[in-house]
């Protein structure tokens, strides 16, 4: 009876999943509207030839990153510390080798490096304002229209904004205006950078200790 179940739950998630229309469809849908509405002789656009994300901006998903990519930091800080604590109590004799002082000086200063960014990114994840979040994904839709006798390619940019307008498609001849995508792609790269920092400075202390 469970497995009957298991296997009816199974198959409803999948008929919901399958019903839910994905962008390009909705774009597909939206676009033969648009066409009707928006030439003077609709019957010269033939068909879509291809749909392609130009971007995708997630407030939400960003964060969620950022979040993740702080807790992998602090992880990585106690490993480092643990790592420390272990062979400082077996032996400090590594404190004497030559290398130490320049070895110490380079993890110091990427350490400072990984702190600052950590700072920016906690501090832009704790006062996000919730009006300024985004959803937006920008589309590029290429079209084939009837010129005399031949089929030239044609593009319109295709906005959709699940914030504001689920399920509604912005057509636009222009690139459409996303707002906070400099601050968005700013915050993004900066967290990429502390976790590059972060896995180097674990590797470093790895290598080391002879780990690596």
């Amino acid at each position: 009876m469970k497995v009957k179940m298991s296997l009816l739950l199974f198959v409803l998630v999948t008929l919901v999943s399958s019903c839910k229309p994905t962008n390009e469809s909705l774009i597909k849908d939206e676009f033969k509207k648009y066409v009707q509405s928006n030439f003077d002789n609709p019957s010269m656009i033939k068909e879509i030839a291809s749909i392609e994300k130009v971007i995708s901006i997630n407030s939400d998903s960003l964060i969620e990153q950022l979040k993740s990519g702080l807790l992998e930091g602090e992880l990585s800080k106690h490993r480092i510390d643990s790592l420390i604590s272990i062979h400082d109590v077996n032996d400090m004799s590594h404190l004497e080798k030559p290398d130490f002082s320049d070895f110490s000086l380079a993890y110091m200063t990427l350490s400072m490096k990984a702190e600052q960014y950590k700072d920016v990114i906690e501090n832009y994840v704790s006062n996000i304002d919730e009006k300024k979040k985004t959803d937006r994904t920008i589309y590029t839709v290429k079209y084939r229209v009837k010129v005399d006798e031949d089929l030239k390619i044609r593009n319109i940019y295709a906005l959709i904004d699940n914030k504001t307008q689920k399920n509604k498609v912005t057509f636009s001849n222009n690139m459409p205006e996303v707002s906070g995508i400099d601050e968005y792609t700013e915050i993004l790269e900066l967290g990429n950078k502390y976790l590059e920092a972060v896995n180097r400075s674990t590797k470093m202390w790895l290598s080391f200790y002879g780990y690596e």
